[in-house]
């Protein structure tokens, strides 16, 4: 997997130090597809693929993921600042400039520090990487955990993608334009309120476990995560942004539990750890097609 994991940062530093270069509206729009897909594709899958290899589905894996998700949040926090110091300085280009060097500075280390155990150490089997691989490169591969996992795996990938749904992601660009139009935000707020979240996530990922115990058990958190971003969601539908990041400190942690569940019981019908995460980033993906298309319509 580590070829596949250094993609993401190589075409990442490609693409920004060409829209820099050159900025264009083509340019820009190559710039956001290819890192989204690259992002999804070989980044954030590729890595939840190594946890799943190398933390056996439960408790472990669950763990896992919600540190990995405190980690994503630390860079939601500093982003925004460093990209409007960047623009202050040298406006738009600047901050895309500056994002490719960023990019090539996190390319570098993961060519350093990147050398992941053999798959048997970890409990896997020598194929699983390349079934892996190949699975995330199947858009449809997803089908099989509704018509070939049973009932089980069938309901909790159903809620996956009702999970997925509502992710930040399908939800940034309208809220964007909530916080602008209807509430008149500035750049300044709008990237204060950015950092304010990537703070949300960071602290809910370190909670998830000590909140899991308390609560019961890993269910009664996702229950609770669920109840916390309905809150969260009539908080935003009000323009309390502010007030509506607080219950997402849990509620933006709904789906680690989902899939560490998902990798467990697909795993009982002959699925391997890796193989199960690859899908789950296919079905993240079609649910995140047809999401902006459902939203912008309903705007």
């Amino acid at each position: 997997r580590r070829p596949m994991m250094l993609l993401a940062p190589a075409v990442g530093f490609a693409t920004r130090l060409a829209a820099a270069l050159r900025p264009s509206s083509l340019l820009l729009t190559v710039e956001r597809v290819a890192n989204d897909l690259a992002r999804a594709l070989v980044g954030t899958t590729m890595c939840h693929s190594a946890l799943a290899d190398a933390f056996k589905g439960g408790g472990a894996l669950t763990h896992a993921l919600a540190r990995c998700s405190s980690a994503m949040g630390v860079g939601m926090i500093f982003a925004p600042f460093l990209g409007q110091v960047a623009t202050r300085r040298g406006g738009p280009r600047a901050a895309v400039a500056a994002a490719a060097a960023f990019t090539a500075l996190q390319l570098a280390i993961e060519w350093q520090v990147l050398h992941l155990p053999p798959l048997e150490e970890c409990g896997g089997s020598p194929g699983s990487a390349g079934v892996g691989v190949q699975t995330v490169s199947n858009p449809l591969g997803f089908m099989k955990l509704f018509f070939s996992c049973g009932p089980r795996v069938r309901a909790i990938s159903a809620i996956l993608a009702l999970q997925c749904a509502i992710d930040g992601k399908l939800l940034q660009d309208q809220i964007s334009l909530m916080q602008m139009f209807h509430g008149g935000w500035t750049l300044t707020q709008r990237s204060l309120w950015s950092s304010a979240f990537g703070l949300a996530i960071t602290l809910g990922g370190m909670m998830t476990r000590v909140l899991s115990r308390r609560l019961g058990g890993e269910q009664n958190f996702t229950s609770a995560a669920h109840f916390a971003s309905v809150a969260a969601f009539l908080a935003y539908s009000r323009g309390a942004f502010w007030l509506g990041l607080l219950p997402l400190i849990v509620g933006q942690q709904r789906r680690v539990p989902t899939v560490a569940w998902l990798v467990a019981d697909a795993q009982l019908h002959g699925l391997g750890r890796g193989e199960v995460v690859a899908m789950t980033a296919n079905l993240r993906a079609a649910v995140e097609t047809i999401g902006p298309l459902v939203y912008g319509l309903g705007q």
